[in-house]
């Protein structure tokens, strides 16, 4: 039995959206197989939006937040689901993002050297809607958004494996896809809720913190050499 947190991050809270839908359904599918699951809603809390960077080193997270922290502490594997918009996610997730994984809590900055990680071990699904095809958005677009997502916060913050769902062609959903994607759902709360073997346990969170540190070089060198082409 695992201790499953499901975030729900679409911002409306009208119900008949299918972000909602698939957030409900992993959760009744989760524990159907005997998983305990704890819900995060986003739409229902309400977010204060983070301006001042003192805020975000130091300040106290809000009430809300805190709940919400505190779901993910207990959870070992995590499942965010959210729609794509402009190539990332929502304002109001990400804001929701932003007062979560916060320092002191999803990592520790250290006088030296890379910040500890604070979330490590845990596991994660990230399920995204879109209305362009999901393979689009992958292959031309390179799902920039997405992949921040996984490297610079929840990678950065020591959680691995991360798997991906992207769903694609969801601004005309007929009742037969709708099924089809809520079946598969049912199918990922089930992969998902096996326990991870142990080997992939000690080697991922590895490999991946190994990735993590790697593609921060690599933008850091690149953002340097682009700031020495600019003054030239």
């Amino acid at each position: 039995m695992r201790k499953i947190a499901v975030i729900d991050g679409h911002p409306d809270p009208d119900r008949a959206h299918l972000d909602h839908a698939l957030a409900d359904r992993y959760t009744q599918a989760a524990r159907a197989a005997g998983h305990e699951v704890r819900r995060v809603n986003v739409a229902e809390l309400n977010i204060p939006v983070l301006r001042v960077p003192s805020e975000f080193i130091s300040g106290e997270a809000p009430r809300e937040i805190a709940d919400a922290q505190r779901d993910i502490t207990w959870a070992d594997h995590l499942v965010f689901v959210f729609p794509l918009w402009h190539g990332y996610m929502p304002a109001y997730f990400k804001a929701f993002i932003e007062q979560v994984f916060r320092p002191g809590y999803a990592m520790a900055y250290n006088a030296k050297g890379f910040p500890k990680q604070l979330l490590d071990p845990k596991s994660a699904r990230v399920i995204v809607t879109m209305g362009m095809p999901a393979f689009f958005y992958r292959g031309y677009f390179g799902a920039h958004g997405l992949k921040a997502f996984e490297h610079s916060v929840l990678g950065f913050a020591g959680i691995a494996p991360i798997h991906t769902t992207l769903l694609g062609g969801v601004g005309e959903v007929s009742p037969g896809k709708a099924d089809h994607w809520l079946a598969q759902v049912d199918e990922l709360a089930q992969h998902d809720g096996e326990e991870p073997a142990p080997e992939r346990v000690r080697l991922l969170p590895k490999i991946a913190k190994t990735a993590t540190v790697i593609a921060g070089v690599s933008a850091a060198g690149i953002a340097a050499w682009r700031y020495a082409a600019s003054r030239r």
